[in-house]
Formats: structure tokens, C-alpha cells, sequence
């Protein structure tokens, strides 16, 4: 494993953290946030491609780790990447997925819960690491 790949789990580990306890914390200021790119239209989509798009850039080019717990975050990567593609591919198409936390507000807690996860799966690796 490079160093970089540890500073990786370091800052993935904290922004997880941080935005997972805030989407658990404050589901409703997600669900506007959420709502004013919806209310945007394709031109929202963009913007959630281009919040989406850097993390994902980061883990997949810097984070090539395939065992233990580091592939946790390793497989979230390649997941914001294809989601990411799939946003800039199809915005329109796209929008059904950020529609979603008005219909089902408890998406938003189950995103937070998958953030902590991925989290603790990173600080975990990380503390690995750096001992």
C-alpha cells in the first residue's frame, strides 16, 4: 500500500464521517438541499456529477487497495465513478435518484448509515496503517 493510499482512507474517512453524521443529524436540510438541484432540472444533475465526480477521482486513481477493509472504500469509489458517468451521461434520467429524498425521506438516514460504514471501514484501515 503507497502512502497515498493512507492519506486517502484518512480524508475519505473524515468526509464519510462528517457527511454521514450530518445527513443522520439534519435529514431535512439534505432534503432541501436535494430539492433545489431537482428544482434545477438537468442543470442540477450537473452539479450533483460535479460534487460526486472529485471523491470518486480520488479514491479510484489514489486508493487501489483490494483486501482487508481498505476495499470498502475502494469499492465506494468505483461506485461514485460509475454514478457520476451515468449523471453526466443521462441528467435528465438522472434526477429520479435526488427526487427520491422527497418521496422517501428515510433514504437520506440509509445514505448517512452507508457513509458511517464506509467510514469506519476507512479510519479502521487507516489506523492499520499508520501503527
Amino acid at each position: 500500500m503507497t502512502d497515498f493510499s493512507i492519506i486517502v482512507e484518512g480524508i475519505m474517512g473524515a468526509a464519510c464521517a462528517i457527511i454521514g453524521l450530518s445527513h443522520i443529524v439534519r435529514p431535512d436540510a439534505w432534503r432541501k438541499f436535494f430539492l433545489v438541484m431537482a428544482d434545477k432540472g438537468e442543470a442540477g444533475a450537473i452539479e450533483n456529477g460535479m460534487l460526486t465526480l472529485p471523491p470518486a477521482l480520488l479514491i479510484v486513481f489514489g486508493h487501489n487497495v483490494w483486501s482487508g477493509p481498505a476495499l470498502l472504500l475502494t469499492l465506494y469509489g468505483y461506485a461514485l465513478l460509475v454514478k457520476a458517468a451515468y449523471i453526466f451521461l443521462f441528467p435528465a434520467r438522472s434526477l429520479a435518484s435526488i427526487e427520491l429524498a422527497d418521496k422517501w425521506q428515510k433514504s437520506i438516514y440509509a445514505a448517512g448509515g452507508m457513509l458511517l460504514m464506509i467510514a469506519a471501514a476507512s479510519f479502521y484501515a487507516f489506523s492499520l496503517n499508520v501503527a
